[in-house]
């Protein structure tokens, strides 16, 4: 029966296993160090960025509502008024008087009446709108009228018919400050270069918030967030689609029967 050879160790081998080791753990030792480098980098960095953003953040804050923001000067000839969406705020009549030019009128808009309204249980906005403006001292009164008009492209059209029957004068739209962006956008879908040129975009400011430190109240960060999510919208879809029909409980009676 064969014998396996003998495997003899020489008096080295331990000497090379055990030079081994130091260099692995030397090849190792780089890898080990770069670690604790990476996060001190990163810290550094992190901090960077909070510190200046607690020194900027007021800065940084007033930039972003201020991309929501249309603004043009007041037009040098004549010129009527438009209340152009924001709810019945007693700022936005308090611009509207400040800026009406003697004589001129205020433009409102007639718009869809909701089932509420047509109940009788709801009064329209736009009585609303006449009664605040009839307080404060505003005796002349135009209306653009569309009854199936309840989205801001709809009355577009209204607006070109207005400036088209009055070519000697321009228009400004007083409107919600952090929808002017979007309220430009679609103006400028629908209306002629000749048609924009006479218009001004006035913004008012909402009563709850101080437009400039929008961030400290919850109704400032809410109309942020409306603002950007309707111009996000704007960008995406544009108009959208077409609305539907009312719903019509008696029609959906007689189709269930």
């Amino acid at each position: 029966m064969d014998k396996e050879p003998i495997q003899t160790v020489g008096a080295n081998t331990p000497l090379l296993e055990a030079n081994e080791t130091p260099n692995r753990e030397a090849n190792e030792t780089p890898n080990r160090a770069e670690s604790p480098r990476s996060i001190w980098i990163s810290l550094i960095f992190i901090s960077a960025f909070i510190f200046i953003f607690l020194i900027f953040h007021a800065n940084i804050l007033r930039f972003i509502s201020s991309q929501l923001v249309q603004e043009n000067p007041l037009p040098k000839g004549k010129y009527a008024v438009l209340l152009f969406g924001p709810p019945q705020w007693s700022e936005a009549y308090d611009h509207v008087t400040r800026i009406l030019p003697e004589g001129e009128p205020v433009v409102l808009m007639k718009g869809k009446q909701t089932r509420l309204m047509r109940l009788g249980l709801e009064s329209p906005w736009w009585q609303t709108d006449i009664d605040k403006l009839t307080k404060k001292g505003v005796l002349s009164l135009e209306f653009l009228e569309d009854p199936s008009a309840h989205y801001t492209y709809q009355y577009v059209p209204l607006i070109a018919k207005w400036l088209d029957a009055h070519p000697e004068k321009s228009l400004c739209v007083c409107h919600g400050r952090f929808h002017g962006r979007t309220l430009a956008r679609t103006l400028a879908r629908h209306l002629t270069p000749e048609h924009l040129q006479r218009i001004a975009l006035i913004p008012v400011n909402e009563p709850d918030f101080d437009p400039e430190q929008w961030w400290r109240k919850k109704e400032g960060q809410g109309a942020i967030i409306s603002g950007y999510s309707n111009l996000i919208f704007d960008i995406l879809f544009g108009d959208g689609e077409e609305p539907g029909p009312d719903w019509d409980p008696k029609a959906y009676e007689e189709a269930l029967g």
